[in-house]
């Protein structure tokens, strides 16, 4: 099955064409402020036509194509939204996409950007972005500017496959290689080994 699925009272409902989304693959998911749902998808963006779509009975949400200023019809890998509510889309191969207030803003390895594959999206406390990337490491977007960390700065591997931010504002950062967990400005990276339990490299 393609499309996007919930688990409500027991029970696990699927959506699909009939609810206006594609029958394509769903790679992430994320919530705004008045509780519309957004769904990226490898051909663009949807979202629920109504907040909280399965508040209520029955859990029959409708979705629509988000069209605007070139956010149609790419393949949207990542879905986040800022708290200042800013919804920011990591689109495969294509950068980084800001959208707030009606506009939209792209930025790219022009822009500093490490690379154009994004694979993680987070915010800190200080509003800083942070951007996990396929092959160029970490990177935190604040006031325009990247502040980029790769292997050579501590991190375990700079093929990042996603980030979280704890409860503490510390940075996880999870790769191709093992985990890496960034605070106080320093690296702390961890492999597994033949017993399964989690080891500091450094």
């Amino acid at each position: 099955f393609k499309g996007l699925s919930v688990f409500k009272n027991g029970r696990v409902i699927s959506f699909g064409t009939r609810n206006g989304l594609p029958e394509r693959l769903v790679s992430s998911l994320a919530e705004d402020d008045a509780g519309h749902l957004w769904v990226g998808t490898e051909v663009g963006l949807f979202r629920s036509t109504r907040p909280a779509p399965c508040s209520g009975e029955p859990c029959d949400p409708r979705f629509v194509e988000f069209r605007h200023d070139g956010m149609s019809g790419g393949y949207v890998r990542i879905v986040y939204v800022g708290r200042d509510g800013t919804l920011w889309l990591g689109v495969n191969l294509g950068g980084l996409m800001a959208y707030r207030n009606g506009r939209t803003h792209r930025y790219t390895v022009a822009d500093g950007l490490p690379d154009n594959a994004v694979r993680g999206l987070q915010e800190d406390r200080r509003g800083g972005l942070w951007i996990g990337t396929r092959g160029g490491g970490v990177t935190r977007l604040k006031d325009g500017t990247f502040t980029t960390y790769t292997e050579k700065d501590g991190l375990i591997s700079n093929g990042v496959q996603g980030l979280f931010i704890d409860s503490d504002d510390t940075l996880w950062i999870a790769t191709r290689r093992g985990l890496s967990r960034f605070k106080n400005g320093k690296f702390t990276s961890y492999t597994i080994n033949e017993r399964v339990r989690l080891k500091p490299t450094d």
